[in-house]
């Protein structure tokens, strides 16, 4: 973006994610935002979009500012889906708290068509605000497939994820070893992309023996 200015502002970041007043924050950073953007419409006269690309990163208060158009875009809901999994966890209310933010979006954009009709459905927000961009997916037909080094199974299944519970990948390995077992598949293996704690590994690999973690691959080695 040759255009683009770089602008550095003074705003608030949780110290202790679970015990930080969100809305404390929130309010602080809405200020700063504020001023920022008036000035702006003052100097240029036309209006402004504000993004917000990752609501609920844990270490950052994002927050819309006042007068700005608000773009937001959506990945999921599944901590609040399955609360019952996730309230557990110390900062489950700050990010319940953050979706006052979200109701505040005049546009959405959803990565699939399933987040679109969840937070429709689930939340009350308008269809006519969210836009559905499918993923926004990569398009790799540019790239020049490469054997990534160490990876040589004849036969397997790729797993792209990530070490986050959300991902069900204790399940995804449970069901490819049913698979695996039940159609005497000795020569099959699945390679999990991502990195992965030493401690995920271990767990993940108590339930089948036929998995090789390739940890990050570029595009050309995914190709």
């Amino acid at each position: 973006l040759p255009k683009a200015d770089l602008m550095i502002l003074d705003l608030k970041v949780p110290a202790d994610t679970s015990q930080a007043n969100l809305l404390k924050l929130q309010k602080k950073n809405e200020h700063t935002l504020s001023l920022v953007i008036r000035n702006e419409i003052s100097k240029t006269g036309s209006g402004v979009d504000f993004i917000i690309l990752s609501l609920f990163i844990e270490q950052v208060c994002s927050v819309f500012p006042l007068l700005s158009r608000n773009i937001l875009l959506f990945y999921d809901l599944i901590p609040l889906q399955y609360d019952e999994r996730y309230g557990k966890f110390s900062i489950f209310p700050n990010y319940v708290a953050r979706y006052r933010t979200l109701f505040q979006a005049d546009i959405i954009w959803t990565i699939s068509r399933t987040i679109a009709d969840d937070i429709s459905i689930n939340l009350g927000i308008n269809p006519k605000k969210i836009v559905c961009i499918d993923g926004a997916p990569i398009n790799h037909s540019s790239k020049t497939p490469k054997k990534p080094d160490g990876i040589n199974p004849m036969k397997f299944i790729l797993m792209p994820t990530g070490d986050d519970i959300r991902k069900n990948n204790t399940r995804a390995i449970q069901g490819f070893e049913n698979y695996r077992v039940n159609n005497s598949e000795e020569d099959l293996y699945l390679i999990i992309t991502s990195t992965f704690s030493k401690h995920s590994r271990q767990t993940l690999m108590s339930y089948s023996t036929h998995i090789i973690f390739s940890g990050n691959v570029t595009g050309d080695e995914l190709s």
